[in-house]
């Protein structure tokens, strides 16, 4: 569960204050890599997919190989669902306008997915979607996340009002509000993945109560986001994958 901070003042600065220091992230997913190298993670209608394709990588649900690498990475997945009207943007597409200048047209929905898959890929692992075999080797491999307009009934008994993600006591699975959260795609993606990281981080001794740092922080404040895995949750996450 993840909620927004309130309040100003005193309190607002000294939330600021303790935001730890980011250190550098673990090696990275070599698509994201490549497209930090050429200037693109700063285009809101960055696309990870087709960006991998011009670089001949097979990125769509499906774990990368790693026939030419010495270390198979870690795959986690998370069986997503979303509203119907979300359904229909789930793509990357060129077009064309009336000067003849091509454009590269990012759905909403791929949006949200490649926000959720360079948060993974910054920890050093792989995430897929609707693909439980791809994790089935990895412990506590998937995660049944639904973004929803609102909480359901039966959710809305155990949250607060400032929460704005829930997961399930057996940790299967969680829900999203979108009218909490709102339509920025980077404050979905880091609610989604804090949810998913209740699971994948199980067992993980760096947390209290399923939260810590970074972005498994219980409260996000607004305008200021945890939107990465910690050193030692990186590592953790990585180790899944072996055993």
């Amino acid at each position: 569960m993840v909620g927004y901070t309130t309040g100003m003042g005193e309190e607002w600065v000294q939330t600021i204050i303790d935001i730890p220091p980011q250190p550098a992230p673990p090696p990275n997913d070599p698509v994201l890599e490549a497209a930090a190298a050429a200037g693109l993670l700063c285009d809101p209608n960055f696309d990870y997919e087709a960006f991998a394709a011009t670089l001949g990588s097979n990125t769509s649900n499906q774990a990368p190989s790693t026939a030419n690498s010495p270390v198979a990475r870690t795959t986690f997945n998370i069986n997503l669902r979303v509203p119907e009207a979300w359904r229909k943007t789930d793509y990357s597409r060129r077009t064309v306008d009336e000067f003849g200048d091509s454009h590269l047209d990012v759905g909403f929905l791929r949006q949200l997915k490649n926000g959720l898959r360079a948060i993974f890929a910054d920890a050093g692992v792989n995430l897929v979607f609707d693909n439980p075999s791809a994790a089935s080797n990895t412990r506590n491999g998937s995660y049944n996340l639904e973004y929803r307009e609102d909480f359901s009934g039966a959710v809305k008994l155990f949250v607060d009002k400032d929460d704005l993600g829930f997961t399930y006591p057996d940790k299967s699975g969680g829900q999203v509000s979108i009218e909490r959260v709102g339509l920025y795609i980077p404050d979905l993606a880091a609610v989604g993945a804090h949810e998913a990281g209740h699971r994948f981080l199980s067992g993980f001794a760096g947390l209290k109560s399923g939260h810590g740092g970074g972005i498994m922080a219980r409260q996000l404040g607004r305008g200021i986001r945890y939107d990465r895995f910690t050193p030692d949750q990186a590592a953790y996450l990585r180790s899944l994958g072996k055993q």
